[in-house]
Order: C-alpha cells, then sequence, then structure tokens
C-alpha cells in the first residue's frame, strides 16, 4: 500500500493489475472500509414500500382468482414460485408477467 497524502492510500493488486484509491477515515466514527457502508448508513437505507414476492394466497388475490385456480396456473406452469424458501412465493413481476402474456382485448 502506497501513501499518496495524509488521507488516501493506493492499494494495488499485482495478480489483477488492479490500483484503488482509498480515503482514510478522518473521524473514529467513519467506516474504514471504501466499499462498505457504515451501518449508520445502512440503517439510513429506505426499505422498498412495496413487497417484492408475496404467498400463494396473495397472488391470487392479487390476479383476483381463487386459490385452488391459482395452483391449477401454478401446476400447469403458467406462473412460476421462487423457491429460496421452504414455502414458496410469487414475484409481483412474475404476477404481472403472466398477466401481460394472457391480456387480450375482450370485443364488446
Amino acid at each position: 500500500m502506497k501513501k499518496t497524502n495524509a488521507n488516501q492510500s493506493l492499494w494495488s493488486d499485482p495478480l489483477f493489475g488492479l490500483t484503488i484509491e482509498t480515503s482514510s477515515p478522518t473521524t473514529s466514527s467513519e467506516h474504514p472500509h471504501p466499499l462498505k457502508p457504515s451501518k449508520a448508513q445502512a440503517a439510513s437505507t429506505p426499505l422498498p414500500k412495496t413487497k417484492l414476492a408475496v404467498s400463494a394466497e396473495e397472488a391470487a388475490e392479487i390476479i383476483s382468482v381463487s386459490r385452488s385456480t391459482f395452483d391449477r396456473l401454478v401446476k400447469r406452469g403458467l406462473i412460476h414460485p421462487v423457491k429460496a424458501t421452504r414455502k414458496p412465493v410469487f414475484a409481483i413481476t412474475e404476477l404481472q408477467r403472466f398477466l401481460d402474456e394472457t391480456a387480450q382485448s375482450i370485443d364488446p
């Protein structure tokens, strides 16, 4: 690590040819790692106001079908669950994709 001035330093990786300029913290309350936010910064990051994924019951309600109809749509492969958890959840974007693909105009 090369020092450039009192508050900055250069870090270079000869294997990958990377050089990163970092700033040293000026107070003890600042986080020393340039890429990771401090705990105070992370706590102030707002969470999304809407859910990104919902349960099967909520998904059925969102697309206005019964739970049994929703289960049939999943079984037929028309709606795909996210299997990252023990219980499958359904991404809002997946429900929107399903509605967009199956939307058709109704002739009066």
